[in-house]
């Protein structure tokens, strides 16, 4: 539930602003020896805060208790402007991301959704996959980013003893139209791929073989 603020007004105007979840911006003035009873707002004597970003929160039917802005901002789960430590997953939803500077990052290692037969990775679920064949294998994505925004996708691909058939998604692109070689036995290549139109045209490239 949303804590939203209103501003409580009694007879004396001795007020202050407090946190209540249902409605913002409201002002109530209070009669004269009346005390106001609704499910939005009880006085409260503005005594009560004693610093500067203090806060009134409620806790408990018609009770209230004062939080500081470290207090607030914790039971909130909020980060400072300063900065701070997630605990937990920013989730963007495709927003834009501006200037970051980034550190000690990570990738997703992806779902691999078969070995054999028709292998379509989903770029939700990770951006880099596994894949080692067990059989005659066709490879290919889904949900790359919109048009007019990039996205990539690496695939490390190791052969076992067997090697196995590959074929690729006709909206894979190679160098000169050739598919690479992938045919030797206890290899890994690393095939990596971008696109700019939402997965209609996918351009690979590959690295390797490595030994291991």
């Amino acid at each position: 539930m949303a804590i939203k603020k209103i501003q409580i007004i009694p007879p004396d105007n001795n007020y202050a602003d407090i946190l209540h979840p249902e409605t913002e911006g409201s002002v109530v003035q209070m009669a004269s020896g009346n005390t106001l009873e609704t499910d939005i707002a009880k006085k409260v004597d503005k005594s009560i805060i004693t610093a500067v970003n203090d806060f009134i929160i409620g806790s408990g039917v018609g009770a209230v208790v004062k939080k500081t802005l470290a207090e607030t901002r914790t039971l909130l789960g909020c980060l400072l402007l300063t900065g701070g430590t997630m605990s937990g997953e920013l989730n963007c939803s495709d927003n834009l991301v501006t200037r970051a500077y980034l550190k000690n990052y990570a990738e997703v290692v992806g779902t691999t959704p078969a070995t054999t037969g028709t292998c379509t990775f989903n770029l939700t679920t990770g951006n880099v996959f596994n894949l080692t064949p067990t059989g005659a294998i066709t490879i290919g994505f889904s949900n790359f980013p919109a048009t007019g925004r990039a996205g990539s996708a690496t695939v490390i691909l190791k052969n076992g003893a067997t090697v196995y058939s590959k074929t690729f998604a006709a909206a894979i692109k190679w160098v000169n139209d050739e598919i690479p070689d992938l045919s030797k036995a206890n290899k890994t290549y690393i095939l990596v791929f971008s696109t700019t139109n939402a997965g209609t045209t996918i351009r690979g490239a590959c690295i390797g073989p490595y030994s291991a």
